[in-house]
């Protein structure tokens, strides 16, 4: 509770500036919403890959081979295995920052609880991995060839090229 608290703060801090917004307030919200539109993407693909995996076993239809591998690795999971944490982790970060710069610099400590949610995070997603990895044999290969949170750059801009990007095929 007192975390959640702490990574309002530099928002707060923020508002009670009377400076006008500036550029650094544009760019923080920019950076916001580009990390908030990645988890969403994230969140939706992981989601309907899910539902359409379920889907097909209560029908008895045929799975694909990513279905039967049990994880989503396509889309932006080819490009990182947590997109949406990462994303979402940016997103304290980066409030925190915008505190700590509409305050004039000097509140630089209003990142200490974003810092202490992402070393959280850290533990849980130790724990997601190893879960995965136990319930999954092709896990740990994908472990292997897929960042855990920050995209691959050269993967990412063909991504978003439209090439989908395969971890799986023989020359990932």
């Amino acid at each position: 509770m007192v975390l959640l608290l702490g990574i309002t703060l530099p928002a707060f801090a923020a508002a009670l500036n009377p400076a006008p917004l500036g550029l650094g307030d544009a760019a923080a919200l920019g950076l916001w919403c580009l990390l908030f539109a990645g988890e969403v993407t994230a969140d939706n693909t992981q989601r309907r890959f899910q539902r359409e995996k379920y889907r097909r076993i209560a029908s008895g239809e045929e799975l694909t081979a990513e279905q039967k591998r049990g994880f989503c690795s396509s889309g932006v999971f080819s490009v990182s295995r947590h997109l949406n944490f990462c994303c979402e982790q940016g997103m304290w970060l980066t409030v925190a920052l915008w505190g700590a710069v509409g305050a004039g610099g000097a509140e630089a400590w209003f990142v200490l609880p974003s810092l202490a949610l992402v070393g959280l995070f850290q533990g849980s997603t130790d724990l997601t991995e190893r879960i995965s990895a136990s319930k999954y044999p092709a896990y740990r290969e994908y472990q292997r060839r897929v960042n855990r949170f920050l995209p691959h750059p050269v993967r990412l801009l063909q991504w978003a090229a439209g090439r989908e990007v395969d971890p799986f095929a023989k020359s990932a």
